[in-house]
């Protein structure tokens, strides 16, 4: 039995930017970091036949069948580039509801090729693993999304990843004083606004307009990647408020690159959280809801906690995550067949 783990991750800017129709045209770049919320992916050989088992209803909760029922042609497509001809069973959790805006698609794909790699004894890098997820997620199954998902949970930490014009990516750890990096992480906090988001449709409309060259989109992309750089600068400096202010500056900016990045309740929420003390945040991921992220000192949390909670909001602790994909077990003593679908 293998289990693997990836971690989910929080966007701080330049989202969008690595989509294929933005950065083979003008280089894309994101800065994000990994969290403490995983998801996991238990598999083992099988008797039986191939067999997928998920419980969570983004992946299709709580059901389980062969490889060609609803909702299993993602691990179905994994199995097949990383364990051809072999019976798996696979079972899929997640500490947080798929579709909120922190990249648990992607991290499925992750855990799926790191655990799929090392039950049939294949050495993977963390790149190589996101380089296969991401081609098994954008060429294969024909997602409308980006690369910065594959890149941050298989690798894990603080980074700017770099997408190159031809394809490539650059990862540029950011290393932060452990008094910087603890600030940082009791100043950032995640409300979830109960609105589960299917990001395709908002992704396939950005894809649209960057590949037309829509003037509006493309501005506001080139301004979000510039803010990103920038809010690597202010935490590399230690200037906390400033990367408040730049998030505030990069949501504006996210705001006009495609219809339903927010809603009337989101920009509610916000404004809300801003009176309340809240210097910047954003919506987690492509928008439409989710996780709304928010930078708020630690003198102005409780009364941003109470603004929040009339709105329904629920607050979500976490801390950094400074590791990637890994395999938590691996245990030939606990195959054929050891647990129940």
């Amino acid at each position: 039995m293998i289990i693997a783990r990836a971690p989910l991750r929080v966007s701080f800017g330049g989202g969008g930017t690595d989509l294929p129709e933005y950065y083979t045209k003008s280089g894309g770049l994101v800065f994000s970091v990994s969290i403490d919320k995983y998801i996991y992916v238990i598999v083992e050989p099988s008797r039986y036949g191939t067999q997928i088992t998920t419980l969570d209803e983004g992946f299709q909760a709580n059901q389980t069948g062969p490889p060609d029922a609803a909702g299993n042609r993602l691990p179905l497509l994994v199995t097949e580039r990383c364990a051809p001809g072999e019976s798996v069973r696979i079972l899929i959790a997640g500490e947080v509801p798929s579709g909120t805006g922190l990249g648990s698609s992607s991290a499925l794909t992750v855990a799926l090729v790191a655990a799929l790699s090392e039950l049939t004894g294949v050495k993977r890098s963390p790149v190589e693993v996101a380089e296969l997820a991401c081609t098994i997620e954008i060429e294969q199954l024909g997602s409308p999304i980006g690369k910065q998902d594959q890149y941050a949970s298989a690798v894990g930490g603080m980074n700017t990843l770099e997408f190159h014009p031809d394809g490539t990516v650059l990862v540029d750890p950011v290393h932060l004083s452990a008094s910087i990096r603890d600030m940082l992480g009791r100043r950032l906090q995640l409300y979830f606004t109960g609105n589960r988001r299917r990001a395709g449709s908002i992704l396939a409309q950005q894809r649209r307009q960057s590949e037309e060259g829509d003037r509006q989109t493309m501005v506001a992309l080139d301004a979000i990647k510039g803010l990103a750089i920038d809010m690597r600068h202010a935490v590399l400096e230690g200037d906390l408020d400033r990367f408040g202010h730049l998030l505030h500056d990069s949501w504006v900016h996210k705001r006009r690159v495609a219809s339903g990045i927010s809603t009337d309740f989101i920009n509610h929420c916000y404004e809300t959280a801003r009176h309340a003390g809240a210097l910047g945040g954003k919506i987690a991921g492509a928008g439409g809801g989710g996780f709304l992220l928010l930078y708020c000192r630690e003198e102005s949390q409780d009364s941003l906690a109470n603004a929040l909670k009339p709105l329904g909001l629920v607050h979500m602790p976490f801390e950094f995550s400074s590791r990637g994909v890994h395999i938590t077990v691996k245990d030939s003593s606990l195959d054929t067949d050891t647990w129940q679908s």
